[in-house]
């Protein structure tokens, strides 16, 4: 019963991605701008995020992915070749820490460097603390863009359990 179950979720899966291509061409062809997009999130605590550096948030599993250029195996979305433009990209995410005092900085890096910095937040005491950063940056084909955290917590810092948490999204806005 469960391999059946499974089974049916996968058959459901890929029928969306193909209504989701379905979708984007249908787009493409009345605007001539391909829609391209992606959203992903993550569902377990990624633990370990150690200190003082920024660290890549893996987001592990994918909402929608039009176009593919997301990876839940990196969670880094690499911008397909030819679909160079504009893009909005908004990432977010709760980090445990345990330790008052502490610094904590949302980054997107494009291509393994800082692209654009979230609202620094100091915390005083230890608990959850929800950042994000945001921007609409000008993109080409084969670049790469993920979302990092930077802490001052004196020991590993672990993002929260739960989707609504710990988000990434990537939207072409025009070319």
């Amino acid at each position: 019963m469960l391999r059946s179950l499974e089974e049916q979720a996968r058959r459901l899966r890929h029928e969306q991605r193909i209504g989701q291509q379905i979708e984007t061409a249908a787009v493409a062809a009345a605007t001539g701008i391909p829609t391209i997009r992606a959203r992903a999130h993550r569902t377990a605590a990624q633990t370990g995020i150690a200190a003082s550096a920024f660290r890549l948030i893996v987001f592990n599993v994918e909402d929608y992915d039009l176009g593919g250029g997301f990876s839940i195996s990196t969670g880094r979305y690499t911008v397909p070749q030819g679909a160079g433009g504009y893009y909005f990209v908004h990432c977010m995410a709760t980090l445990v820490v345990g330790d008052a005092a502490t610094i904590i900085i949302p980054s997107i890096h494009k291509n393994a460097v800082e692209s654009a910095r979230g609202d620094r937040v100091t915390v005083h005491a230890a608990g959850n603390f929800g950042v994000m950063a945001s921007d609409v940056m000008e993109l080409v084909g084969g670049d790469i863009v993920d979302f990092r955290i930077f802490h001052t917590d004196g020991s590993d810092a672990s993002t929260e359990v739960g989707a609504q948490s710990n988000r990434f999204a990537v939207h072409r806005l025009s070319v």
